[in-house]
């Protein structure tokens, strides 16, 4: 019966991942491929896993455990536990069925990914082409957005907000879902995510008047909203009235208790331009301790590749003074400079940082690719409308 269950969600999922890759105009031949994938990432996944204590059979194993049953939250991993409390409760699917089901909102993100990768290379040509379309392939990426958890949900919502972005006038909607929902998984990064939309919109968007005053007055009571929770569960972290002892105090605590696993390192002992380099690009080849460092290294390899060509683009129209920002590019901007930053002072081990950086890895892809085009592109219609 579980197989029966199991296969048939498989199933569905294919079959609107498929209706998906139509509105998203992406080819199903290769959505296809990445499904596969995903699918057989997922069994290894689960396979491999179930006698071992991570998040993913945590969510589904202890959903009815009276600690998590009475917690009210609806943010973060209440919010996880709740979805998944409901699902097993009303539809009582098997953890293969669930697992399906998240990696289908996974498939969700990669579509969206896959629409911006293919919007903003259709005047590029080459390697950088080639290295933007494979980051829908990566190993590693895809177990962490076919997993349960809110990898795949976070994922998700960080793809869908770049696509409404790109044609903000017709693409609200998307944009009020997926920033909302995404702020719910991930409160804290989700008040650099409102504030970074709140900077973008008022101040660039081409959109009417009131469009602009109705979506700046919501950005700034999300962000005020989220920032309010933030500051009731990190003690004193309120983007309004700054406390700098109280924020080195949560960097070191958090710092502390990720600095353990195989991929631990000494954040104490490494200047700040190396904490920056390590969340996004470590571990490299010098680092491999296992195959799964050793995929972690083929994908970090690929976006620095993808990350030296940002930089050296952003130099070119900084000395040719051609530097235009659009709603996107400022978007794009401020949230991946915050959230990388952060990030950086207190994930103490790669194999987080790799799971983390899922939420900044499409930001700075899609940058990259902007920054590629002619020195007109960060202001070009054709992409922001």
């Amino acid at each position: 019966m579980d197989l029966i269950q199991a296969s048939f969600v498989l199933f569905l999922s294919y079959f609107f991942t498929l209706k998906l890759s139509k509105y998203f105009k992406v080819d199903a031949k290769i959505i296809s491929l990445v499904f596969i994938l995903k699918t057989v990432i997922s069994i290894s996944y689960l396979y491999f896993s179930k006698n071992l204590d991570n998040d993913a059979i945590g969510y589904f194993d202890n959903a009815f455990v009276s600690n998590f049953e009475n917690t009210r939250s609806f943010t973060g991993t209440g919010l996880i536990f709740f979805i998944t409390k409901f699902i097993r409760q009303y539809f009582n699917l098997n953890i293969f069925s669930m697992t399906f089901l998240f990696a289908f909102i996974g498939n969700i993100g990669t579509l969206a990914l896959a629409s911006n990768i293919k919007t903003f290379t259709r005047d590029i040509k080459g390697p950088l082409k080639v290295l933007s379309e494979l980051v829908i392939f990566f190993p590693t990426l895809n177990l962490w957005i076919s997993a349960i958890g809110k990898d795949s949900i976070s994922f998700a919502c960080i793809n869908l907000t770049i696509y409404a972005l790109i044609n903000i006038n017709s693409r609200l909607n998307f944009l009020f879902i997926s920033s909302v929902l995404f702020a719910l998984v991930r409160p804290f990064i989700g008040v650099i995510l409102f504030f970074a939309l709140t900077l973008s919109i008022i101040s660039k968007a081409d959109i009417s008047k009131s469009k602009k005053i109705f979506f700046g007055l919501f950005s700034f009571s999300s962000l005020t909203t989220f920032n309010l929770f933030n500051q009731n569960k990190f003690a004193r972290l309120d983007i309004f009235d700054f406390d700098f002892d109280a924020l080195s105090t949560w960097i070191g605590y958090f710092a502390e208790k990720m600095s353990y696993g195989n991929f631990a390192i000494n954040l104490n002992e490494m200047s700040f331009p190396y904490k920056i380099f390590s969340f996004m690009f470590r571990p490299l080849f010098f680092d491999i301790r296992t195959f799964y460092g050793l995929l972690m290294s083929i994908e970090n390899l690929i976006l620095l590749t993808l990350f030296l060509f940002l930089v050296l683009r952003f130099f070119k129209f900084i000395k040719a003074k051609t530097f235009n920002f659009t709603p996107l590019s400022i978007f794009l901007t401020v949230y991946l400079f915050l959230s990388w930053t952060m990030y950086s002072l207190i994930v103490a081990n790669l194999g987080t940082a790799n799971r983390y950086k899922i939420m900044l890895l499409p930001a700075l892809v899609c940058l990259s690719l902007i920054l590629k085009n002619d020195s007109n592109s960060l202001s070009n219609r054709e992409y922001i409308e």
